[in-house]
């Protein structure tokens, strides 16, 4: 069971982390700055660059909405600042307006055609949206300025993993840990290469790697304990499918709550205490149930095994 390699992508390679929710929850040091910008655009509606250090606030803050109204006037006022047009991308991309958002890194390049962040976010855009072969070419084109950016190597080896090309995807990965072996996303995309060709101590040396560094991918523990459930470590499975949850989307926490119940019915067809034998399976029926119902609330039929 392969859950959502886009987890990997936008908590690990577009880094897009903000703080609070709203100004009313900045902090003084950034409200000061706030209120230094708005007083400068009150005595001059024509500053561009006054516009754009007020977006970059209140996008730092996740006040999207003012946030596009301030870079969408400075953009009007001057039009010509590729950085204008990328924070817009990154405004975009935070209201999960994707092609507006592929629309403006696009424009970033055509002013820059060197600048490989904006690559990079694109290639990540493109992955999101299932345009693989774009989002390939962008990350090659990285590789073309730079041909040591792990990054790069390991966001392309994420493409051809997806798209179940995964010797390019482990040369990927190779090469992203040679150029940095401190790449994180790297370690884990070549774990779970390893573990699919059931080579289970290499891919718990990674995904043990990437889980004592990063400890809130679901990704990372799932795949780990499949990993242990293959070899009968039933405990540590659990252990890690329930570390899983709390970061799971919603469609990966069924998948999560069906491999639960599974490991309790294998527990319990080895074990000899009745009791303890009843006791499994009523909790793989309870996993079973939970991960039955959440399909049908979310509207997908699939049979489950109880």
């Amino acid at each position: 069971m392969k859950l959502n390699m886009s987890n990997i992508f936008c908590c690990v390679s577009i880094l897009l982390f903000f703080g609070c929710t709203s100004t009313s929850q900045m902090s003084q040091e950034v409200l000061e700055q706030y209120q230094y910008y708005t007083d400068i655009i009150n005595a001059d509606k024509t500053n561009d660059e006054a516009f754009y250090e007020r977006s970059q606030l209140l996008l730092s803050v996740n006040d999207y909405e003012k946030a596009l109204t301030d870079i969408d006037q400075a953009i009007k006022l001057d039009s010509t600042k590729a950085d204008y047009y990328y924070t817009r991308g990154l405004i975009y991309f935070s209201m999960n307006k994707i092609t507006e958002s592929i629309n403006d890194f696009t424009t970033v390049i055509s002013m820059n055609p060197r600048n490989q962040t904006a690559y990079n976010r694109r290639g990540v855009l493109y992955y999101m949206q299932k345009e693989y072969e774009k989002a390939i070419n962008d990350f090659k084109k990285i590789l073309e300025f730079d041909p040591e950016n792990s990054e790069a190597y390991s966001n392309l080896g994420g493409v051809y993993f997806e798209m179940e090309k995964d010797e390019y995807a482990f040369a990927a990965a190779e090469m992203a840990i040679e150029c940095n072996s401190e790449n994180m996303s790297a370690y884990l995309l070549r774990g779970m290469i390893f573990s699919y060709r059931e080579l289970y101590q290499e891919a718990l040396h990674d995904l043990n790697e990437y889980i004592s560094k990063i400890d809130h991918n679901a990704v990372a523990y799932y795949s780990r304990g499949d990993i242990y459930k293959e070899l009968g470590e039933y405990e540590k499975a659990l252990n890690d499918f329930y570390s899983a949850l709390p970061f799971a989307r919603n469609t990966d926490a069924d998948d999560i709550h069906e491999a639960c119940g599974e490991v309790y019915l294998l527990l319990a067809e080895n074990e000899q205490d009745e009791k303890l034998k009843k006791k499994y399976k009523e909790k793989a029926k309870t996993e079973f149930d939970v991960a039955e119902f959440r399909r049908m609330a979310s509207g997908e039929v699939r049979s489950v095994k109880k």
